[in-house]
């Protein structure tokens, strides 16, 4: 058996008071809620009854009630289960409910959103917005919404965007501004292109930015480098050695460069620049109208609005607003640029549709279920009911929380409605500040 350190056991034997436990990774924080419900149970003569540990998955609760009954030598452990689960046992659902299973199988939730969706997209003037706003997206660096970076201030949005890989209309990630603004030229113009082709240069194996295939008016293959960090020794020497490569293969290939330097003037001036270069090279430019654009990315672009709204979707659930609450939040919003403007627009009419379908198709997600149970819980109810047992939560003395940090507004509002009517109830939580996944979503 593991003997608690010190501080763990100064956080196993207190008492007669709320406890909050601060620590890190792997110090045993949920080891020590396993042992504290223990020595309450075997040392202190409190019931298993009158003790409820709550846990954030299936798999979590599943691992306490091992532990605790291992170290009890009995299965007579006190209440474990999730928030959801005792959402689940205060307010029985005869709806369906919708989730998606984090394992694959199951993903009946995003599958409900789809269908929202997919009936709004049947309106071409709506399809028109979500168009405009993701080829917008493509072109202006939308990462800050996808991402999630919405409630993030000026410089710290600077710092997270800088950290995020590119993506272009095409779908790679690319590693800089420049490469997904040229991956985007060429993308629109209609050019064939390879990304990171492989090459050899002296037996050494190099993968240029864009290898464009021999095509059309072209005489030669046409390799395109962004050199995005010139100024720096090193990366320049490996420059040179690029440099002189394609001066060797001027029969074959057409070499053309570009760098910070050339956004000098814009992005427009970069990409005229960049369609001088092609045409010098043979290439036939035609840009593409919004519609061809639109019809070759449509199926990844809404796949990936999907992912975003869905996102945004779930946040406004897990703060339980309603559509007015969210439209009056929007309106004080001041939004960084028309492209967030857009998105919040879109997101708030889906979010309305998404809560219709729910109500039509007598459907509920998990945050939904905690709702409910969080109105019977303030109308006073407190009997709970699980197949193998039955409970009371006003003879719940100890409420143990386990990974605290990810605690959400829901589960706060939860615990408060419990509390109202078992004000005697001591919570016990342990968790770390360096793994606050919601806070950082």
């Amino acid at each position: 058996p593991k003997i608690p350190d010190k501080d763990q056991s100064t956080a196993i034997a207190a008492h007669g008071t709320h406890i909050q436990v601060v620590a890190r990774a792997g110090s045993g924080k949920t080891e020590t809620v396993a042992n504290r419900a223990v020595f309450m149970q075997k040392h202190c003569g409190v019931q298993p009854d009158q003790m409820l540990l709550l846990a954030f998955n299936r798999k979590a609760a599943e691992e306490m009630v091992e532990r605790v009954a291992a170290k009890l030598g009995s299965t007579d452990v006190p209440h474990i289960m999730t928030f959801h689960a005792l959402a689940y046992a205060v307010a029985p659902q005869e709806s369906q409910l919708l989730f998606n299973s984090p394992y694959g199988g199951e993903q009946s939730l995003s599958k409900e959103f789809q269908h929202v969706l997919f009936d709004w997209m049947q309106n071409p003037q709506f399809e028109a917005r979500v168009r405009r706003l993701m080829l917008s997206h493509f072109r202006a660096d939308w990462d800050r919404i996808i991402s999630g970076g919405l409630d993030l201030g000026p410089e710290e949005m600077l710092a997270f965007r800088r950290n995020l890989a590119s993506v272009t209309i095409r779908g790679e990630f690319v590693k800089s501004f420049g490469e997904k603004t040229i991956a985007n030229f060429l993308f629109e113009h209609g050019i064939a292109y390879n990304y990171e082709q492989i090459h050899r240069v002296n037996g050494r194996i190099y993968k240029p930015d864009f290898t464009l295939p021999r095509s059309g008016g072209m005489s030669k293959g046409i390799v395109i480098e962004y050199f995005g960090l010139i100024g720096d020794p090193d990366y320049d020497k490996e420059v040179a050695i690029k440099r002189k490569h394609w001066r060797s293969k001027t029969a074959d290939w057409t070499f053309i460069e570009l760098t910070p330097n050339d956004f000098g003037c814009g992005t427009e001036a970069f990409e005229r620049n960049l369609d001088l270069k092609l045409r010098n090279a043979g290439v036939h430019l035609r840009r593409l109208t919004e519609n061809e654009i639109w019809q070759l990315a449509r199926e990844r672009l809404i796949l990936r609005f999907t992912e975003a709204a869905s996102s945004f979707v779930g946040r406004c659930r897990k703060m339980w607003l309603t559509p007015d609450e969210l439209s009056e939040l929007a309106s004080r919003h001041i939004a960084l640029d028309d492209i967030e403007s857009q998105f919040i627009d879109l997101a708030i009419e889906l979010y309305g549709g998404y809560l219709s379908r729910l109500e039509a198709t007598s459907s509920d997600d998990f945050d939904g279920l905690i709702q409910k149970a969080i109105v019977r819980l303030q109308a006073g109810h407190s009997a709970f009911s699980r197949k193998d047992r039955n409970g009371d939560l006003r003879q719940i003395r100890f409420l143990f929380v386990d990974e605290y940090q990810d605690f959400t507004e829901l589960f706060h509002r939860m615990v408060s409605a419990i509390r109202a009517f078992n004000p005697n109830l001591e919570v016990f939580c342990v968790g770390d500040a360096l793994q606050a996944i919601n806070r950082f979503a």
